[in-house]
């Protein structure tokens, strides 16, 4: 048993060092350095040996459910920039994925090379993708006909949300100085 947890954390070190927000001390046997690694490699999409996979997992259950309860605690507080923050993180656990990465990566099959041969053309976005016309899109994916079918089923789910506001009152605000 002694042997296993000594590879797990000699994996959580390699793990580490590959990550690319380093942790300010180098103490693996803590369950929240060990949570903060995790973490990191979910986004990072790095493939895990099963022992560590299973804790990812639980790591990510409870995550999910406490920066949700965090959303509705900061949010009723009225402190946009810390909400936004953990609404940020939120996605990311859910997708998977840095904030900094191309949205392009949320769809299925889309391998980096594919992101680069869609970048270099100018398709930044899902919406891009989905504007392309046909032979267009088949030519710029390169994907079988199965893959180009998940990326169709993907694109359709993906959300489009428009929103128009208008200030009722305006002339009557009184802005802080």
């Amino acid at each position: 048993m002694l042997a296993i947890v000594k590879f797990l954390v000699f994996f959580l070190v390699q793990l580490h060092n590959r990550l690319p927000v380093k942790l300010s001390t180098k103490k693996f046997n803590d369950p929240h350095n060990k949570a903060n690694v995790l973490m990191q490699a979910h986004f990072s999409r790095m493939q895990l040996p099963p022992d560590l996979e299973s804790d990812q997992k639980d790591v990510l259950k409870y995550t999910i459910q406490l920066i949700q309860a965090c959303v509705d605690v900061i949010s009723s507080n009225g402190w946009l920039t810390p909400a936004i923050a953990a609404m940020e993180l939120a996605q990311m656990s859910v997708q998977a994925m840095w904030d900094n990465e191309s949205p392009l990566k949320q769809l299925p099959h889309f391998s980096d090379a594919v992101i680069k041969r869609c970048n270099d053309k100018g398709v930044k976005t899902i919406y891009d993708i989905m504007d392309l016309e046909d032979d267009d899109r088949n030519s710029l994916l390169q994907m079988s006909p199965a893959e180009l079918k998940n990326v169709a089923r993907a694109c359709n789910r993906y959300p489009n949300i428009e929103l128009t506001h208008r200030v009722v009152g305006a002339d009557q605000l009184e802005y802080a100085k």
